[in-house]
C-alpha cells in the first residue's frame, strides 16, 4: 500500500503491503473464492437468505462460465413507437433501449476513496418530465452521487464539504425546479395545458460564458455567473428546442417568507437559445408582448432577470471574477502533484488518531500479512491479498469496507456482470483508500514521531 521507506522505524515483520492485490481483471478469472480466509460465519449471511452463496463454491464473488453471448436478456417491444425520441441519462448520453445496465449509476453510489463520512444514496424524483419516456420524470442524484461527481471534477476544497452535501443537493434540486418553472413560462406561449413539453437532455457548461452573460459583464458591469446549463426540450410534436440558463450568486440581503434575512440568493436567467428563427421570434417579440398584455391570445407573468445590476450586486463583481478564475483552472485539470515531496499538512490531533489505527491494523492483520508473505502461487496470493485488503480497510477505511461487504452480500435481482462490476469497483476504492491513509501515516510519522512511539 505504501513505500516502506516512507514509514521509518517500522520493523520488518510489521510492514503491511498489498502489492500483490490483483488487478480488476484478475479478481474475476478465478472460480475459487478469494475470500475464504476472511469471511467469518458471523459476517456471511445464510444460504437461505443469499442465493449467490453457491454451496459448490461458497464464493461471494460469482464469475461467469459462459463464453461469449450478451449478458443482458433482450426482449421484443412490439408497442414501441418509432416517433418516440431517444432517452438520455444524466450525462447527456443516449440510452440504448436494448442495454440499460445501470453499471455507471451503481458505481457512482459507492463511497469515494477519499471519503470519511457516510453519505445517503437515496435519490429524489423531480417534477420534470423526462423526454423519451411515456410518463417518467427525471431523478436527482443522491448526495453520494453528487459527492463523487464533485470529486471527479476536482471541485472538493476540503473534507468538511462532506458534511454539507445533503444541503448542497437540496439546493441543487430546488434550483432545477425553479429553472423548470421558468422554462414552462416561456413554453406556455407555444403549448396548451395538455401538451406539456419534456426535458430531453441537459449539459453543464460552467466554463463557457454565454453571449448574454459576457455582454452584461463587459458592458453593464454585471457579476459573472457561477454556472451555466443548456437544457434541450422536446415538445409534443417532436420539435426540440434548446434553452440557455445562467446562474448568478447574489449576497444582497433579502427577507424570506418568514421575514428572516437571507443573504444567499440564486438568480436564474432563463431564455431560449437563438438557434432557430422561431426561437428568435419567441424571445425578442412574442414574450415581450405577452408580458405587457399586448397579445390577444395569451399573456405571461414571466419576470426576466434585469440586464442592469443593482448597486449592491455590482459590488459583488470582484468575487464573481475570483470564482470564474477558479472555474477556468479546474477546466485545465488538477495540477500535477509530486507525491514524493508534497503531502497536505496534517494537524497533530489527526496524526495521533492515525497512529492508533495504524497500530491496530498491525496487530489485527498479522495473520493476513503472514499469508501474503508465505503465498506460493497466484491462487494463494490472490486470496491472501484480498483478505489483507479487507482486514486493513475494516480498520483504516470503514466506509469503503462496508461498501465491499454490501456488494458481496447483495441480493438484488441483477445479472452477474453487473454484480462483479460493482464488487470490483468497491474493492478498487477500498484499496485506493488504504494507500491514501498510509501516505498520511508516513507523513505523520516523519513530522510527529512522538505520536508513534
Amino acid at each position: 500500500v505504501t513505500n516502506s521507506s516512507q514509514v521509518p522505524a517500522v520493523q520488518e515483520h510489521d510492514k503491511i503491503s498489498v502489492a500483490k492485490v490483483p488487478t480488476t481483471a484478475q479478481t474475476t478469472t478465478k472460480r475459487e473464492c478469494p475470500f475464504k480466509m476472511f469471511w467469518s460465519k458471523e459476517e456471511t449471511p445464510s444460504e437461505k437468505n443469499n442465493p449467490k452463496n453457491d454451496q459448490t463454491t461458497s464464493c461471494p464473488v460469482t464469475t461467469s462460465s459462459k463464453q461469449g453471448g450478451c449478458p443482458v436478456k433482450h426482449t421484443s417491444d412490439t408497442n414501441s413507437s418509432k416517433e418516440q425520441p431517444p432517452a438520455y441519462n444524466v450525462y447527456a448520453q443516449p440510452i440504448n433501449p436494448n442495454n440499460q445496465m445501470p453499471s455507471e449509476t451503481i458505481i457512482n453510489q459507492l463511497p469515494a476513496p477519499t471519503q470519511t463520512v457516510e453519505l445517503s444514496t437515496e435519490r429524489v424524483k423531480s417534477n420534470i418530465p423526462k423526454g423519451g419516456t411515456a410518463d417518467q420524470t427525471w431523478t436527482y442524484p443522491s448526495p453520494q452521487m453528487f459527492y463523487n461527481a464533485l470529486a471527479r471534477k476536482g471541485k472538493l476544497e476540503n473534507t468538511e464539504e462532506q458534511l454539507l452535501m445533503e444541503s448542497v443537493v437540496h439546493l441543487h434540486n430546488q434550483m432545477n425546479e425553479a429553472t423548470w418553472k421558468k422554462i414552462l413560462q416561456w413554453e406556455e406561449l407555444w403549448w396548451s395545458s395538455d401538451t406539456t413539453p419534456k426535458l430531453l437532455k441537459f449539459c453543464g457548461r460552467p466554463s463557457d460564458l454565454s453571449p448574454k452573460a459576457r455582454f452584461k459583464h463587459l458592458v453593464l458591469g454585471h457579476p459573472l455567473p457561477f454556472d451555466r446549463h443548456d437544457w434541450t426540450l422536446v415538445r409534443s410534436d417532436g420539435q426540440t428546442v434548446r434553452y440557455v440558463i445562467d446562474y448568478y450568486y447574489d449576497e444582497t440581503p433579502s427577507l424570506d417568507n418568514n421575514n428572516t434575512t437571507n443573504n444567499n440568493n440564486i438568480l436564474v436567467d432563463v431564455r431560449p437559445a437563438l438557434d432557430t428563427p422561431s426561437s428568435v421570434y419567441h424571445r425578442t417579440f412574442l414574450m415581450p408582448l405577452a408580458r405587457r398584455g399586448l397579445l390577444s391570445s395569451s399573456s405571461s407573468n414571466f419576470e426576466p432577470l434585469p440586464m442592469v445590476p443593482s448597486d449592491l450586486l455590482k459590488q459583488q463583481t470582484g468575487e464573481s471574477k475570483n470564482v470564474w478564475e477558479n472555474i477556468q483552472k479546474r477546466k485545465k485539470g488538477p495540477a500535477e502533484v509530486d507525491t514524493t515531496t508534497n503531502t497536505t499538512p496534517i494537524p497533530e490531533e489527526e496524526a495521533v488518531k492515525l497512529a492508533k489505527i495504524f497500530a491496530q491494523s498491525l496487530k489485527e492483520c498479522q495473520k493476513a500479512q503472514k499469508a501474503v508473505n508465505l503465498c506460493q502461487n497466484d491462487k494463494e496470493c490472490t486470496e491472501a491479498s484480498l483478505n489483507l485488503t479487507m482486514c486493513m480497510s475494516k480498520i483504516l477505511c470503514p466506509i469503503q469496507h462496508k461498501a465491499v461487504v454490501q456488494s458481496v452480500h447483495s441480493n438484488d435481482d441483477e445479472d452477474e456482470d453487473l454484480y462483479t462490476t460493482r464488487l470490483n469497483a468497491a474493492l478498487e476504492n477500498a484499496t485506493q483508500c488504504i494507500g491514501q491513509v498510509h501516505e498520511k501515516i508516513a507523513w505523520s510519522k516523519t513530522n510527529y514521531p512522538q505520536a508513534f512511539s
